[in-house]
């Protein structure tokens, strides 16, 4: 069998060629990758996707997203499996959802859904007692043919994928894939300023929690809101915009603090509040330095207005009210 051929690291032609035979879409189709043979079929996880949807005739297609399926993904053994179903009757797999067991014994599962090109896609998150999670994200099989009258993949295959089973040739017809999605940018002056406002209004609340005592509605400004609606997106700029960085950065900083200097990662970890008050005002004036020169160097390096008043403003009255606040 292909896969145990695989794990046993055959590499003659005859090996190639009976993983061609066995796993139809072992084939390069503009911009999506096949299925590696030789690396991710190792995986019993995989085996058992593909060979599940091989034998479901309602099963159309399936490809592999993220870090799995992407070309430049980084998974490790904690990462997801996500995978990209196109069916011909969704419903089967909404109201009867013993097809889950398939792949393990379930421990937690979870339901969502989202749309593509007004396509409704629903899907169906599972956590299996192994330690191995799959994301099943369920489209009609009619949506790929729509895809492969735009000019552009949509962003969940558009950021790299591989091929798993493609029944009716569907990968071949599909726009090439770029790569790009899901990449940051650098931000627009508007788009900048709106950040660096946000900032200086919250943290005034941080410090209003602070001088009443009360730790939890500050960590709830601190770590929810600035940290992860501005210092996070300042700093992921400041790391494309100084530092050159291009690779892509996930969802809540993942893989940010590759692209800082150790002294920079430094700086950010004591950022955060602590569990007392004293180290909340100490966190709070961490991150407001911090803030104040990395977006700096943002907007000099981009051209853009640098809000010196605003900032030295905000820090004055925040440290009066520390004052205040520690006073009996």
């Amino acid at each position: 069998m292909c896969p145990a051929a695989c794990a046993r690291g055959a590499r003659s032609g005859e090996h190639a060629s009976l993983c061609a035979r066995r796993f139809g879409t072992l084939r390069r189709f503009r911009g999506i990758r096949p299925l590696d043979c030789e690396g991710v079929v190792g995986s019993m996880t995989l085996q058992g996707v593909v060979a599940w949807a091989e034998a479901e005739e309602n099963v159309r297609a399936a490809f592999l997203i993220g870090s799995r399926g992407e070309s430049d993904g980084q998974p490790d053994r904690l990462s997801d499996y996500d995978v990209l179903l196109f069916v011909r009757d969704r419903s089967r797999y909404e109201s009867d959802e013993r097809w889950l067991t398939a792949f393990g014994t379930i421990l937690v599962k979870f339901h969502d859904g989202y749309e593509v090109l007004g396509s409704r896609v629903v899907t169906r998150l599972v956590q299996y007692r192994s330690g191995t999670r799959i994301d099943f994200s369920i489209h009609d099989a009619g949506l790929i043919e729509r895809i492969t009258q735009e000019a552009r993949l949509p962003d969940m295959l558009d950021a790299g994928s591989r091929v798993l089973v493609d029944k009716d040739d569907w990968a071949s017809r599909l726009p090439r894939a770029t790569g790009e999605a899901y990449r940051g940018s650098l931000p627009t002056e508007a788009g900048y300023q709106a950040v660096v406002n946000e900032f200086w209004w919250e943290v005034i609340y941080v410090a209003k929690h602070l001088a009443r005592g009360e730790l939890l509605p500050a960590r709830y400004s601190q770590e929810c809101v600035i940290r992860f609606q501005c210092l996070v997106p300042m700093l992921e700029w400041y790391a494309r915009a100084v530092h050159g960085a291009e690779s892509r950065i996930g969802p809540h900083g993942r893989g940010l603090i590759r692209e800082l200097e150790p002294a920079e990662v430094d700086r950010f970890n004591r950022t955060f509040l602590g569990s007392s008050i004293e180290e909340g005002w100490a966190g709070l004036f961490e991150t407001t330095e911090y803030f104040r020169v990395t977006s700096t160097a943002v907007a000099e390096r981009l051209g853009f207005k640098v809000q010196d008043e605003l900032s030295n403003g905000v820090e004055s009255l925040l440290r009066d009210m520390s004052v205040e606040g520690r006073e009996p």
